[in-house]
């Protein structure tokens, strides 16, 4: 049994994730929060497997005061917001995973959480976007530099997040051979000879990821 904490300042979107949730087996809701002094406490007192939070609840200071609260709960940010300051806030702080409202169905929202409690990282599609965008901005002159199409570039996100082949199609919607596909253009457009190589090379050019 996955135990959740599902912290939200909307009742409504909260009670949303809590029915969601609570129709699966294997995971419960143990408790709600709708503030950062409330989460922390609920943290303390239930150490869930799995926190769902807005990274922008009231009274929070940061993601890693929620890691320092209760360790080893995954952190997965739910929210409505998509710009790429705020994923890589999220990701920096510790987040495993990024969920953006309206980008995840139920049954997709349940597999998320499983995945946060087996230490799978985990980011809806336009999160995936949203970081890369982030990579470009930020460090423009060297994500330039690799001769990869967008679409390349947010396959190769996922694949230096250590997601398989399967997890990413699952990710971006798109059939495992397709991935397979982006995946054997990315090594001949890096010179790659490895998975591991190809990670390297990515990293070494996104001072974020590393």
């Amino acid at each position: 049994m996955i135990r959740v904490v599902v912290a939200e300042q909307n009742p409504v979107l909260r009670f949303g994730l809590r029915t969601l949730l609570s129709a699966a087996s294997h995971i419960t809701v143990v408790a709600e929060a709708a503030d950062g002094t409330e989460v922390v406490e609920r943290l303390r007192t239930h150490r869930p497997d799995v926190l769902l939070v807005d990274i922008q609840l009231p009274k929070l200071a940061s993601l890693t005061d929620l890691s320092a609260a209760s360790t080893g709960t995954r952190i997965v940010v739910v929210t409505g917001h998509d710009d790429p300051d705020v994923v890589l806030r999220a990701i920096a702080e510790g987040a495993a995973g990024y969920l953006v409202h309206g980008q995840y169905t139920t049954g997709e929202l349940v597999n998320f959480v499983a995945d946060a409690a087996r230490e799978r990282p985990i980011l809806s599609r336009s999160a995936v976007t949203a970081l890369v965008n982030g990579f470009r901005g930020r460090h423009g002159p060297p994500l330039v530099t690799l001769p990869l199409t967008p679409r390349e570039r947010e396959v190769m996100a996922l694949v230096a997040l250590g997601l398989s082949n399967r997890e990413i199609a699952s990710r971006l919607v798109v059939s495992e051979k397709t991935v397979k596909n982006h995946v054997h253009h990315i090594y001949k457009r890096l010179k790659a000879t490895s998975r591991q190589h190809a990670i390297t090379l990515w990293r070494e050019n996104s001072p974020v990821t590393s």
